[in-house]
């Protein structure tokens, strides 16, 4: 069994950042993530409010910072944590290679989009269904979409797909609620129609997607024919692995004092797994610092 001082689950923004400043502090930690370097960075299309890039698109910043973390050796480990558990000052976490012990934590998994919770859904996923326009985007190229969403991610993620498709109806239960300048940006293209005010009630297909069911105002059903269906409707934190259920709020999110702490003593959340006004890339980054420098404070 690995001993550390510190254990970092999560790769993205926040957990990279307490990496980078745990490894300048010169403690002794490591970083486990199961999945891709970045996070939900690599599925940006573009991003244009990060300081030093006036416009980079979100792959490439994420392999930006897969670069800097084997620049500067951070302790990487390619590993699903499936249980985290306390005894008296310390804790475990196992994963799906190892156990490790650890006196601090550093939960910053981030959050999964959310479904649609419509019968047939699981059956299309891949099949018409995506939750990630970047991705499969090419696959619709000349085609008939729907985006339905209308905050900053279902519109940065419209915009591209408005490049390449035929048409795109955007479909969101609200106003669309983004940046102004992403909203004019999208709002650009000629081959974008909306839908505000709408809800999708089912998904229609045997193989694939064939056509969404949607209710306007006014509760009027209509039938919108549709190759492919992008899905942004908000997300939740990724915490299958977590043992202390007591530690989330109603939302389901992990509750912290100003430091980043949990109630559980030195265990430790940030980036979007918390409740917060401003989820963005600099506002994660900034959550990585200073829970690293509430951990040397301790340790003192």
């Amino acid at each position: 069994m690995e001993t550390y001082d510190i254990v970092i689950i999560g790769a993205g923004p926040a957990g990279i950042t307490s990496a980078i400043y745990a490894s300048r502090a010169g403690l002794n930690y490591c970083l486990i993530e199961k999945g891709p370097i970045g996070g939900k960075v690599i599925n940006a299309y573009e991003i244009e409010n990060y300081p030093g890039f006036s416009k980079i698109e979100g792959a490439m910043l994420a392999l930006n910072f897969r670069k800097q973390i084997k620049d500067l050796n951070i302790n990487l480990k390619k590993e699903e944590v499936t249980l985290i558990d306390k005894m008296d000052d310390t804790f475990y976490i196992n994963t799906n290679k190892e156990r490790y012990q650890a006196k601090y934590v550093i939960i910053a998994t981030g959050t999964k989009e959310n479904d649609l919770n419509l019968p047939n859904e699981e059956a299309l996923k891949g099949r018409g269904i995506s939750f990630c326009a970047t991705c499969d985007g090419a696959f619709f190229k000349d085609k008939e979409v729907v985006v339905y969403g209308g905050g900053d991610s279902a519109i940065t993620e419209a915009t591209f797909l408005a490049q390449i498709v035929k048409h795109l109806t955007i479909i969101s239960r609200h106003e669309l609620r983004g940046e102004v300048n992403n909203i004019k940006k999208l709002q650009s293209y000629t081959n974008v129609s909306y839908l505000p005010n709408t809800v999708i009630t089912e998904v229609i297909g045997k193989d694939h997607l064939e056509a969404v069911k949607v209710l306007t105002q006014g509760n009027k059903e209509n039938v919108i024919k549709t190759d492919g269906l992008f899905v942004y409707i908000g997300s939740k934190p990724e915490l299958k692995f977590l043992n202390y259920m007591d530690i989330l709020n109603p939302k389901g999110y992990i509750e912290v004092d100003k430091h980043f702490e949990t109630k559980i003593p030195n265990l430790f959340a940030i980036g979007d797994v918390i409740e917060k006004e401003l989820r963005q890339i600099v506002t994660a980054e900034s959550d990585g610092a200073n829970v690293i420098h509430t951990i040397q404070n301790k340790m003192r």
